[in-house]
């Protein structure tokens, strides 16, 4: 009897499952595929915090993942520079971000090269801690403390590229931008980046050593061996180059600087003027009554929308005179010059002659006082500039 009732139990188990098959498999494949799924979703939401903008560096934005790998930068420098990265004198709570604008100063001067320049950077700063923390030590003990510290130095610069997953090129590229700041603070003045006591201690130890760093061989001896380049090696040289930044070149070698143009122009404020205009009534109704195809209604009711209408087409009919008076003004200038209607050639003393901006909103400031009756132009007239 007992095996009678498990068999109807076992069929009555294969009848659920054949009547909610579908069901089952529908419930089942979405849990699968919420589990598939979640390591991408959390990798999409972990992109996406790292790519929100942080902050903006001379007009372009900077996400958090560059400040990071600024931060990063950081790191791996302060074990390959040992006490020469003191000199940077960064501001340990935002190191990555002091770091940027360090490196972006001395890009902009010029100062920055490429992956060459910042393996070569390592037997510099060897020499400098040497020379900075060796004392009075005999000739022989420096050299043997040259070598240690050099050493030194280029198992942290391996050690580096193991710990951060950093190519080399990537950690030379950071050495490039350490001897770019090293310059342009040796460049202005180092003495700022001490404090009063470390002033004293680095000004004793440099005092009680006398140590030839390098020697100098002036470019002009080797001239006699060097061939004049011709014009055509010239600006063969200039077409490879002109195209390149500095800190793009394993050499350093390129011509492409920043922009370096500051641009002013005349603003008219068009909400302001908009605002200043005093309409007449007696005109707003004559407007009314020549537009009663767009203004159906009776004026009363109406009076808000023709106001507005009226009000914008009077804006537009005071931009067309100022427009109408610089274009006269500047004609008046450009006229005698040299050249076709297309293109005028500029005499030496432009500079004197060309058409002054301020003078140009003056007159258009005066304009609007005497011709439209409108005060108060200082707020809708101005001279408005972009940084170089």
């Amino acid at each position: 009897m007992s095996g009678v009732v498990r068999t109807d139990e076992g069929a009555g188990m294969l009848k659920f499952f054949r009547k909610y098959n579908k069901v089952i498999l529908v419930v089942g494949g979405s849990i699968l595929m919420v589990i598939f799924l979640l390591p991408a979703g959390l990798s999409q939401v972990l992109n996406s915090q790292l790519t929100r903008p942080a902050g903006k560096l001379d007009g372009k934005t900077v996400s958090v993942r560059e400040v990071q790998q600024a931060a990063m930068e950081v790191q791996v420098l302060k074990g390959m520079l040992d006490r020469v990265f003191l000199v940077f004198g960064l501001d340990q709570t935002n190191a990555g971000e002091h770091w940027m604008l360090l490196t972006e100063a001395a890009r902009r001067a010029g100062l920055v090269g490429g992956v060459n320049d910042g393996a070569d950077f390592l037997e510099r700063v060897a020499q400098l801690n040497v020379d900075l923390f060796a004392g009075s030590a005999s000739l022989n003990d420096r050299d043997k403390l040259l070598q240690t510290v050099l050493a030194n130095i280029q198992s942290q610069r391996q050690q580096a590229i193991q710990r951060y997953g950093m190519s080399v090129d990537q950690v030379d590229k950071a050495l490039a931008k350490a001897r770019g700041v090293l310059r342009m603070i040796l460049a202005a003045d180092p003495s700022t980046v001490y404090s009063k006591p470390e002033a004293i201690e680095l000004g004793k130890e440099i005092n009680d050593t006398a140590t030839v760093a390098m020697t100098l061989i002036p470019a002009e001896t080797l001239l006699p061996g060097v061939s004049v380049p011709s014009d055509e090696e010239l600006q063969a040289h200039f077409e490879k180059y002109k195209d390149v930044r500095p800190d793009d070149d394993p050499y350093g070698i390129g011509y492409l600087q920043p922009p370096a143009v500051s641009i002013e122009w005349i603003n008219i404020d068009h909400d302001a003027l908009s605002t200043a205009i005093t309409l007449d009534p007696i005109e707003v109704n004559k407007y009314w009554r020549s537009n009663r195809t767009r203004f159906p209604g009776e004026f009363v009711a109406e009076r808000g929308s023709v106001e507005a209408a009226y009000r914008l087409e009077r804006v537009g009919v005071v931009l067309k005179r100022l427009d109408e008076l610089l274009q006269r003004e500047i004609y008046k200038t450009v006229s005698k010059l040299p050249g076709t209607s297309q293109t005028k050639q500029l005499p030496p003393d432009w500079q004197s002659r060309m058409p002054k901006l301020e003078s140009l909103s003056a007159m258009l400031r005066t304009a609007l006082t005497k011709e439209f009756g409108i005060s108060q132009v200082e707020s809708i007239v101005s001279i408005d500039s972009s940084p170089g």
